[in-house]
This record gives C-alpha cells, sequence and structure tokens, in this order.
C-alpha cells in the first residue's frame, strides 16, 4: 500500500511519513520481534537520524525516541 499524500501522515509496509512543520518530513519505522524494539526516524531536511533499540518494552512504550528527536531538532 502506499502512503497517504495530503493529510501529514502517511503509512505503508511498516514505514510512516509524517509532517514536522519547520522540520520538514520524519520517515519512520518500528518493530519488535517480542524480545527486542526498534524505532528509527529520519529527517532528511534536518540532516538528523535517529535510532532507539531496547530489550526493554517499557522503554519502547515510553516514546523514548521522540524525546530524543525533540532534543536534538530543538536544543
Amino acid at each position: 500500500p502506499l502512503a497517504d499524500r495530503g493529510h501529514g501522515y502517511g503509512y505503508g509496509l511498516g514505514w510512516g511519513i509524517e509532517d514536522w512543520g519547520e522540520h520538514g518530513m520524519a520517515v519512520e519505522h518500528d518493530g519488535s520481534n517480542g524480545a527486542y524494539f526498534a524505532h528509527v526516524a529520519w529527517f532528511p531536511d534536518a540532516q538528523l537520524f535517529v535510532g532507539f533499540l531496547s530489550n526493554d518494552r517499557r522503554s519502547w512504550s515510553a516514546g523514548f525516541l521522540w524525546q530524543l528527536v525533540e532534543r536534538a531538532l530543538d536544543p
């Protein structure tokens, strides 16, 4: 499936694309095998790539990746 264009967010085959306003688009992917968890986000316009890997479900679901992204984009 193709990502929906024109609504600021799209999703397809495990990949998401989201408009972050002044920071441009974010290309994201996350996944888990039940024991390990991963989430990555790439902001091409900001020249930023953040990856978060963990074996702790709580840290994955707590949104640590987004905390890292916000600190990197707005120091």
